[in-house]
């Protein structure tokens, strides 16, 4: 599902956005003591991620997003703690949280966890992001968004989110999503920096919702139109892209053009060599795909959405 990003414009409102923004005066900034990475005992329902690629590291521990959370008070935030190391711009100091400093802004999905470190620097803001690149270039990261924000027609900071393979940011994945952001003016000759990392908790998906590799034929129905998938290659990639979905969290959808024509699923029938049949049901709208009950986040894999709708735009079955 397309997630809904909100964040504040500084001095005016908060507003919501299916995209990207800026956010500031964050409240909810976790501890800013450096550490180094450590084989330390963690509780076992904790996920860690980059313990040991860099040196020296801060170690984020990512919580509930107390704006997110008012979305959903009816919803329990996620129980497994999830801890982030990234690498420290070498000099660089720990500061207090500073107000000003937007970032990309949050997913109002109720199982996001975030967390937020500062820093200060002699050196240029080119410099540290130039770091900041070629460090987490090397974890697989590259830049999916950068923006500012600003304050009475001034900008007040400038930020950059890198997300692992080019997912899309705001999206449930594997990895976590890092922003840096900088304040726009020094303080003091310094360049004040924020790193944040947030990811989306997604619970374990069932073994019933994965497909067999042993599928022949795929039938696919849009109200009374049917195709025909038999591309071997084509359905390997099908069923592959599928098997990598994440299951769908509760979350606020982004908003987007009304709709003026009645919403049609797809219902998918994967047919496998000995004959059984497996349903799905595909909603390219809501960005869904549902496998024995279990509903599955499509809406982060465009290339399955884009096989699967361009079945029915295309000539022959």
């Amino acid at each position: 599902m397309k997630k809904a990003v909100f964040f504040a414009i500084p001095g005016l409102l908060t507003v919501a956005l299916s995209g990207c923004g800026a956010t500031d005066n964050q409240t909810h900034s976790v501890g800013t003591t450096v550490v180094a990475p450590a084989a330390g005992v963690r509780p076992a329902n904790t996920v860690t991620f980059f313990q040991n690629s860099s040196s020296p590291a801060i170690e984020i521990p990512l919580k509930p997003d107390p704006l997110v959370g008012r979305s959903f008070s009816n919803v329990h935030p996620p129980s497994k703690g999830v801890q982030v190391y990234l690498p420290i711009y070498p000099g660089a100091v720990s500061t207090a949280p500073v107000s000003g400093i937007g970032d990309v802004g949050r997913a109002m999905d109720a199982d996001l966890v975030d967390g937020i470190v500062y820093f200060r620097s002699k050196n240029s803001q080119t410099k540290i992001l130039n770091w900041y690149k070629q460090q987490l270039g090397r974890l697989g990261y590259s830049i999916g968004v950068q923006g500012s924000s600003s304050k009475y027609g001034k900008t007040t900071s400038e930020y950059f989110d890198f997300t692992k393979h080019k997912t899309i940011p705001g999206n449930p994945t594997q990895f976590p999503e890092i922003n840096v952001g900088f304040l726009a003016q020094r303080q003091s000759g310094d360049t004040v920096f924020k790193l944040m990392a947030s990811y989306i908790v997604v619970p374990p998906r069932p073994k019933n919702s994965y497909l067999p590799t042993d599928v022949v034929r795929v039938v696919l129905t849009e109200g009374k139109t049917t195709k025909t998938m038999t591309d071997a290659k084509l359905i390997a990639n099908v069923i592959s892209e599928i098997n990598s979905l994440q299951v769908e969290t509760p979350s606020v959808q982004a908003g987007g053009t009304a709709i003026t024509t009645p919403l049609v699923n797809i219902v998918a029938k994967f047919y496998e060599q000995n004959g059984t049949v497996i349903s799905a049901t595909f909603s390219p709208y809501f960005g869904t795909l549902t496998i024995h009950g279990t509903t599955l986040n499509s809406g982060s894999a465009p290339a399955l959405q884009s096989t699967l709708t361009s079945q029915f735009r295309s000539q022959g079955n």
